[in-house]
């Protein structure tokens, strides 16, 4: 997925910080936010733009397997902006694993160009945890700023102008609409108001902005943005300036602007999406009408028969809010793939109240609108049994936070799993649909040395043949016939504390 060619706001995806960027010692990728050029560029050996020019093609017999088949890349290098390379220089990049945030390359990546922050192939002295063992390999990270050429924007505007604006602080960034990337991101005027002023700038063709030399502090950035539109909450948390709240969400004070903290002699860096401004809500109730729970209302365009869409599940209260919504005509759908669940046990049901798909009513929405009481009647119900009791250890201790299952016999009529978490006394609650057989337990992952002094837990893993097992329960076959209480699971191993990590 790295050797994708992007614009700069598309990357979004990929702002994380990978190990390529951190100390040898870091034995696995560890993703998050993106770090600003600066940061990047302070953290790397080598800042370079260079082109591949030919791959390695992995043999048929190879044992190892390379994504799409390419063992390694080969790179003319064509700017330096730090290190000892020169340009013409040949380096030999080493393929990623795909998931290893390492860099991939393909066929059609030769003539290509990347803006790389790399460390040189003799900073890791252990290479155990890189694709290949050879010294002599270079590795971009598929996380952090490296990039394709054409989606370096931001950083080239900074690397090209090191030596007029290096030592001073700077906040940067791009603008664009992730469900619309049609939208016109050229000349958007950027406030950034701070504490005593505001400044202004505007983004460039790319969508991108930067301003230099503002006093360290907190700032909001409001972006000139469409109506009816609203900063995406989701990317903003992969930009590495944003302030936090407690829930280390992004700290937005309104839907228009978001708080960023810039360090002195530091960048700030800030990439915002554009997300439409609207919703539809409502409510689910049951035949008396009783909120009903955890159902999930989605919404299909007009034509759609099956699949998903736009959605939201009911909160305790059975209200839903399905927001940034893209502009159409839809209809409002619940249980859309027509099998009775425990959670929403009746088949296929649309807004009005009908089970006619052509019947359904129409719900228009566009940018900035806001479609109210778009409440569902389920006129009838399937009927389901409780399933209560308790999950112990074999001393007799309840087990709390866990997952009780029951699987259902398999049937293409209905959808008979449910699970449910046990409560702080270890105490389960489950509706299973009335008649549907299955078999109810629970089960617990552990690992070599997780507990202190817990030989009976040892035993089973070592019995395991690995360093881990999954142990389950007691199974408790369930005809579902009439309600079942005072049910008992036992793991079949004590209470063990864990040991501190």
């Amino acid at each position: 997925m790295f050797s994708r060619s992007c614009k700069p706001f598309f990357f979004l995806l990929l702002f994380f910080t990978g190990f390529l960027f951190t100390s040898q010692s870091t034995r696995a990728c560890s993703c998050g936010p993106r770090p600003t050029v600066l940061d990047s560029f302070d953290g790397s050996d080598v800042v370079i733009i260079v082109r591949a020019i030919s791959v390695e093609k992995a043999e048929d017999t190879d044992e190892r397997h390379y994504v799409d088949g390419v063992r390694s890349a080969t790179m003319v290098v064509e700017r330096v902006f730090k290190g000892n390379l020169k340009v013409d220089d040949e380096l030999v990049f080493g393929q990623g694993g795909g998931a290893d945030c390492i860099w991939t390359f393909k066929e059609t990546s030769v003539g290509e160009e990347f803006l790389f922050y790399v460390n040189s192939p003799q900073k890791f002295s252990d290479r155990s945890f890189l694709p290949s063992a050879d010294p002599k390999l270079w590795f971009a990270g598929g996380c952090g700023r490296s990039t394709d050429l054409e989606a370096a924007t931001d950083d080239l505007l900074y690397l090209e102008n090191m030596a007029k604006v290096r030592g001073k602080t700077r906040i940067s960034g791009t603008i664009g609409g992730w469900q619309n990337p049609d939208i016109d991101v050229e000349g958007k005027k950027i406030r950034i108001i701070g504490p005593k002023k505001t400044y202004e700038t505007k983004t460039d063709r790319n969508g991108v902005f930067e301003i230099y030399d503002l006093p360290p502090g907190k700032y909001l950035i409001e972006p000139e943005m469409p109506r009816g539109w609203k900063i995406d909450p989701y990317w903003i948390r992969y930009s590495p300036s944003v302030v936090r709240n407690n829930y280390e969400e992004a700290e937005l004070k309104s839907p228009k602007q978001v708080a960023i903290m810039l360090e002195p002699k530091k960048h700030a860096g800030v990439d915002i999406a554009f997300a439409i401004d609207n919703v539809v809500r409502g409510k689910v109730l049951d035949p008396n009408g009783k909120p009903m729970p955890r159902v999930c209302v989605y919404l299909w365009t007009r034509e759609q028969v099956e699949g998903f869409g736009p959605f939201n599940c009911t909160d305790q209260n059975g209200r839903f809010e399905i927001t940034s919504v893209p502009s159409g005509e839809y209809v409002a759908v619940v249980n859309n793939d027509g099998k009775p669940s425990s959670r929403e046990p009746f088949r296929t049901l649309y807004y009005p109240n009908v089970s006619e798909r052509d019947r359904a009513a129409i719900i228009t929405i566009g940018p900035g609108e806001t479609i109210a009481d778009i409440n569902i009647v389920v006129p009838a119900l399937e009927e389901t049994i409780v399933v209560e009791g308790i999950l112990r250890y074999s001393d007799g201790k309840p087990v709390d936070d866990r997952y009780i299952e029951f699987k259902a016999d398999k049937s293409d009529k209905i959808d008979g799993d449910v699970s449910e978490e046990t409560n702080a006394e270890g105490k389960f609650s489950l509706k299973i649909l009335k008649n549907v057989k299955g078999q109810l337990s629970s089960d617990m992952y552990v690992y070599a040395g997780e507990f202190v002094d817990c030989p009976k837990v040892e035993s089973l893993i070592k019995k395991s043949g690995r360093d881990n097992a999954t142990i389950k329960t007691n199974i408790v076959d369930i005809q579902a016939e009439h309600n079942l209480y005072n049910l008992e699971l036992v793991f079949p191993f004590p209470s063990c504390k864990k040991k501190e990590q």
